[in-house]
Parts: C-alpha cells; sequence; structure tokens
C-alpha cells in the first residue's frame, strides 16, 4: 500500500518525474551528493512537485541513466549525478540510493524503493 507519509512538495522544480533532486527542487548535480529525494508528481496544477523523501513508503519509478548498465530486480542503484540512476558499479565512490524492483533499461523509468538512509562510499 503507497501512502503519503514521507512526501512533500517542493516549489519551483523544472525536474521531471523519476529524477533525484537536492532540498531546492534541482536535479542532483553530482554522483556523490546525497539526494533530498525524488520527483514522482510533477503535474500539480499549482506548480508544485510532489518529491518522495528516502524512506518513502511506496515503490516509485527513478530515471535511469542513458549507460546504466545492467539493473535486474534486486539490483543497488547508485545515483550518476544529473538526477539518474545507473546499476551499483561496486567499487569507487557512490552513492547508493535504493534497489531496483524490477528490470530496468538505458532511459527508461525503473520501478525502485527508496533507502531509508543513502549508503555513501567514499573509494
Amino acid at each position: 500500500m503507497v501512502t503519503k507519509e514521507g512526501l512533500t512538495d517542493l516549489l519551483a522544480t523544472e525536474a521531471p518525474e523519476g529524477i533525484l533532486v537536492d532540498a531546492a527542487g534541482v536535479a542532483v548535480a553530482s554522483a556523490s551528493a546525497l539526494p533530498y529525494g525524488a520527483v514522482i508528481r510533477s503535474d500539480d496544477p499549482d506548480g508544485l512537485s510532489t518529491v518522495a523523501l528516502p524512506g518513502y513508503d511506496g515503490i516509485l519509478e527513478l530515471k535511469c541513466h542513458t549507460a546504466a548498465g545492467t539493473i535486474n530486480k534486486g539490483t543497488l542503484l547508485v545515483s550518476h549525478g544529473n538526477g539518474t540512476v545507473k546499476a551499483d558499479p561496486g567499487t569507487g565512490a557512490r552513492v547508493i540510493v535504493g534497489r531496483a524492483v524490477e528490470a530496468g533499461a538505458n532511459s527508461a523509468l525503473l520501478k525502485a524503493i527508496l533507502f531509508s538512509a543513502p549508503i555513501l562510499y567514499t573509494s
């Protein structure tokens, strides 16, 4: 069951659905930056976009990067740095934001869950 718990509305975001954003509603610009949340609804008539925060109680859609790697059901997802996600490469500095609940493809929206606390690796 999807609930409204853990949601917030942001003003002035132009980020489309599925994009990871910072607290100002701007697409996350660095792969090592912790996202504030992910846009799950951007068509509100009053100009607000609904953003799921980490730990959101439900499945949402995240936008895959154009070179997302192999994403299967259960794959850990990392922020790519332009608001999109890709398969966790397993090494290097990265922010793991969630887990895929279906297989994904480059540039597609992917059903996923957001972790309560993103996992930050510095090397």
